[in-house]
């Protein structure tokens, strides 16, 4: 028996199979349309996909640090210590800082710490997702969150002393930026632990491709060298001693070594054009000159903010009375105290408005209240605790 299928009956089908198509357009379509993400941000549930997510987030918090230089690190360094002064007006150097003083913002460090959190939680999802990211490559990353992490906690607890102890990253806005204080001896625990750890996994490169990532990128020695640092402000000597160790007695031929034979002519080349061989880690400007070569890199614009003429109205910063002459500092002429730069008296004519006792390099300052051993632990060049208004504290701009 044969079934006769009439014209009609083949184009009701075909019209029902066109509606049913426009249908399920429609309904995707409309579903698309609804999906709407963010252009300004990575959404998490999105994110940490690949090894490449891992090695962004992390160039960031490189990016953050350097960000900090001009406005916080060298006023929280070398504007401190004397070393330097101002040229411009400048709340810290008049000792009169508020909480509200820029100098007195801590959020800078916070987006570092962010940063680093963000990697050591998340960077597993992206080695479970990522045919390609290693197990040890995982690690390398992980070594350089923990440095960063540090760093920007080293700098919190020279600055602060008590400041809040964030170890999981702001990822929604379920999380209070109101966070109590921790002491600093909490701080430098978490510190050491961090870079401990970073040091237990034994991933962290002796060099990377490039010479910029090696001088501008956490490496095995900038751990160790961190490490000794955050040793002999905790007043742990003999642990000191064994990290800088890890790096002087090293047989590697990566290790970061000393001049030989320090010259008149030679021994700037430590410092500049920068990324020299004696160089652990240096804050990276450009890895490459404005000509695109690679040779003579050029990685910083400090000179633009430090000069010995006063009559150039556009520097930022300059020595104080108490810096080294602009002489050989290897020529036996050189007078010396302690091993140290010598101090020049201090006179009304040539004090900076807060030269003190800090600013001189020996125990005997000839300028400043003698009283006081600026060597000393304990003393201001040692630390300075920014006031806040309560025993909490907010990292609302981090």
């Amino acid at each position: 028996m044969k079934t006769k299928i009439s014209k009609k009956q083949v184009i009701g089908a075909a019209a029902v199979i066109c509606q049913l198509s426009l249908g399920t357009a429609l309904l995707t379509s409309c579903n698309d349309y609804l999906e709407v993400y963010p252009e300004n941000v990575q959404p998490t549930d999105t994110y940490w996909s690949t090894k490449e997510d891992v090695e962004a987030t992390l160039m960031s918090g490189y990016f953050y640090l350097r960000q900090s230089v001009t406005d916080y690190l060298i006023p929280w360094g070398e504007l401190r210590a004397g070393c330097i002064y101002s040229r411009k007006s400048s709340a810290l150097q008049q000792f009169q800082i508020k909480p509200t003083t820029k100098e007195a913002n801590w959020a800078p460090m916070y987006r570092i710490v962010n940063t680093a959190n963000l990697v050591l939680k998340n960077a597993r999802r992206a080695l479970d997702s990522d045919d390609t990211y290693t197990q040890n490559e995982m690690n390398s990353h992980l070594c350089e969150a923990y440095w960063l992490r540090a760093l920007a906690y080293f700098y919190i607890v020279r600055n602060w002393r008590d400041a809040p102890l964030f170890t999981e990253p702001f990822e929604t806005d379920e999380y209070s930026y109101n966070a109590p204080q921790a002491n600093d001896t909490l701080i430098i625990r978490q510190i050491k632990a961090d870079l401990e750890e970073a040091i237990r996994l034994d991933a962290a490169k002796e060099s990377f491709n490039t010479t910029w990532e090696t001088k501008g990128r956490a490496t095995k020695w900038a751990i160790y060298a961190l490490m000794a640092d955050v040793c002999l402000w905790n007043q742990d000597f003999d642990e000191a001693i064994q990290y800088a160790n890890a790096i002087l007695n090293s047989h590697s031929t990566q290790t970061p070594t000393f001049m030989a034979l320090p010259t008149h002519t030679s021994w700037f080349t430590i410092f500049n054009p920068g990324n020299s061989n004696e160089s652990i880690f240096e804050v990276q400007w450009s890895h490459d000159m404005s000509d695109g070569s690679a040779a003579g890199y050029q990685t910083n614009n400090l000179p633009l903010y430090f000069s010995d003429d006063t009559s150039e109205d556009n520097r930022l910063y300059q020595y104080s009375a108490c810096m080294p002459p602009s002489s050989d500092p290897y020529s036996s002429s050189t007078p010396r105290r302690d091993s140290t730069w010598p101090c020049a008296p201090c006179t009304e004519a040539t004090r900076p408005t807060w030269h003190h006792q800090a600013t001189c390099r020996h125990r005997t300052p000839t300028c400043g209240n003698t009283s006081v051993d600026p060597h000393s632990p304990t003393s201001a060049h040692r630390r300075t605790t920014t006031p806040t208004s309560s025993s909490t504290a907010s990292a609302t701009s981090c």
